[in-house]
């Protein structure tokens, strides 16, 4: 489809390693060789920001089930619902996202999660039947979770004009994967009318071909890889850039340090009672106060756990 739309793959193809799909190099490739080339027209424009998302993924449905739709060799190739069901953290249930450990991610995705249900209550499930834009099919809420996910973890931000960023799904270039030390990277062709896959450096044949995401001009944490794209990169760091620091302590000074924190949020007395808050908030069906509080209970319970464990150790020693 993008090479009968006017756009060129060259000394590239889409293949599947290990289990996972990406984008290998069919010969040797020379650093500035431009080995993917994709008209602009063929793209989705998704806005310059993440609230374009929910209209791009309306359009992207709609795409779907469009008879006779030049999209759909795209569509096809995208990931299915089941694909993303395992990686997408909307999809999870509470005691899921509780096992991740960190309340920004959850709180995060407990947001989104709400946003997408409300979107589909009243922009789709309400008005949909009315004027029909999925030629008949009825849309479900995974369905516009599947989309929605789809659009925000293959979206592209490149800079279109001086300082003027979108972002864009871009077919073909969307089937490559990530790494920090990309040998890849995306560029707007000359006459601003193509997206471009350059080699940033000689690429052997059988390499695969990776570009960052966010490019040069932003490192992503691995909690925004997480909620953006369902994966960690196990090269960085999960904080800031900034807030990266390597601490060395012993059994002993973490023992304080848990003990400490245990004291100041209140022993035994504060886990009960984010327990009594979490059964009310659950009671009174508000998901978001419940989730935040039993994800109090279980940081208590895995600090206190933690502090018995190393009173233990230091005790045997």
């Amino acid at each position: 489809w993008v090479t009968s739309s006017g756009g060129r793959i060259e000394g590239v193809e889409v293949c599947e390693k290990e289990g996972l799909r990406g984008v290998t190099a069919t010969r040797a490739i020379e650093q500035g060789e431009v080995v993917m080339d994709v008209p602009v027209r063929i793209a989705m424009n998704a806005g310059s920001d993440e609230s374009g998302y929910e209209k791009a993924a309306l359009l992207l449905l709609r795409d779907k089930y469009k008879a006779s739709q030049p999209r759909s060799a795209h569509i096809s190739s995208l990931p299915t619902l089941a694909d993303v069901r395992d990686c997408y953290l909307a999809y999870f249930d509470d005691a899921l996202l509780l096992d991740l450990q960190n309340m920004g991610v959850v709180e995060h995705v407990v947001e989104e999660r709400d946003r997408l249900v409300q979107y589909f209550n009243t922009d789709i499930a309400r008005f949909a039947p009315a004027f029909r834009p999925f030629s008949g099919h009825a849309i479900t809420k995974e369905e516009v979770f599947w989309a929605y996910f789809i659009i925000k973890s293959r979206v592209l931000g490149i800079e279109v004009e001086e300082k003027k960023w979108s972002r864009y799904l871009i077919p073909a270039i969307d089937m490559v994967n990530h790494r920090a030390d990309a040998n890849a990277e995306v560029k707007v062709g000359g006459d601003a009318a193509s997206f471009q896959l350059v080699a940033k450096k000689r690429i052997e044949k059988g390499e695969e071909v990776c570009i960052k995401y966010g490019g040069d001009a932003y490192e992503y944490t691995n909690d925004e890889m997480l909620l953006n794209y369902g994966f960690v990169d196990t090269s960085i760091s999960s904080l800031p850039t900034s807030d990266r620091k390597t601490v060395a302590s012993s059994s002993t000074a973490e023992v304080e340090t848990l003990s400490t924190i245990e004291s100041h949020i209140g022993g035994r007395q504060g886990l009960v009672a984010d327990l009594q808050h979490a059964q009310r908030a659950q009671k009174e069906g508000d998901v978001r106060k419940a989730l935040v509080y039993k994800y109090r209970v279980a940081r208590r319970m895995a600090i206190q756990r933690r502090v018995r464990q190393l009173s233990m150790e230091k005790e045997d020693m």
